[in-house]
């Protein structure tokens, strides 16, 4: 129906909730990524994105790795910036187009999510997470 902002806001709300559950699973860590502010208050997506892609946890075969792989990472600080267009004069100023494609790349970044928090939580990663296996 060509409303493209809206699918932007609603994917973007979507991250935030399900990377707050998720990271507030162990809120000590998670808040040790805001440089200042209180969790959860003041965790902005691109926060919450970066936390998940930089906090290093220790897998239960050993090997260290993220909750978020950097193909996630690096789509998300493209796709946080669209989605702050909710102002108009923003879309004006930054010369970011919002149409159907900016809005399937974001909806390409919720499947990435979801696909790298599944495989976190198959992998162990996420109690890891939880327990602060941290290296």
């Amino acid at each position: 129906m060509g409303l493209y902002k809206a699918a932007l806001l609603l994917c973007g709300s979507i991250l935030e909730g399900v990377l707050l559950d998720v990271l507030g699973r162990n809120v000590g860590l998670a808040a040790s990524f805001l440089r200042k502010g209180r969790w959860p208050d003041d965790a902005s997506l691109h926060h919450l994105l970066e936390a998940a892609t930089k906090v290093q946890l220790i897998a239960g075969d050993g090997s260290v790795r993220t909750l978020l792989g950097p193909t996630a990472a690096k789509m998300g600080e493209i796709v946080t910036d669209h989605r702050d267009l909710v102002h108009p004069a923003a879309e004006v100023r930054t010369q970011i187009r919002v149409d159907g494609h900016t809005m399937q790349a974001m909806v390409a970044l919720v499947n990435l999510v979801f696909r790298d928090l599944q495989d976190a939580s198959k992998s162990g990663l996420m109690t890891a997470y939880e327990q602060g296996k941290t290296p």
